[in-house]
């Protein structure tokens, strides 16, 4: 028996992973907001920028659109504030974007004064 490629799960399950943004809500209509005018994005955040000309991008925390569209962060590192960061070192996100170590404190395997 061959299996079916065209099975009618497939479609949902890749439309679903391809219309979520960061906060893991959906926003196929702001998607299509943004085609027709870029500056719709802007409503949802002032960190929502109109990507491609097609769809409105969280550029402060997307992994793949971090500070500006279509800048991805390399293996290992998130999208913290626009900037991609090594939450594992860094000592103003670590172990998670926005946790500050302690002055003083280095942060090691993303806890910060571990060792």
């Amino acid at each position: 028996m061959q299996p079916n490629y065209l099975s009618p799960v497939l479609p949902p399950l890749l439309f679903l992973s391809h219309c979520q943004e960061s906060t893991g809500k959906f926003f196929w209509k702001k998607r299509r907001l943004c085609k027709h005018n870029p500056r719709a994005c802007k409503r949802f955040s002032s960190h929502h920028s109109c990507c491609f000309k097609r769809y409105c991008v969280n550029i402060y925390a997307n992994p793949s659109h971090c500070g500006s569209c279509g800048h991805v962060c390399k293996y290992g590192k998130r999208c913290c504030d626009g900037a991609c960061v090594d939450t594992m070192k860094d000592t103003r996100h670590c172990g998670s974007c926005g946790r500050h170590c302690p002055q003083g404190e280095i942060c090691v395997f993303g806890m910060c004064g571990y060792g």
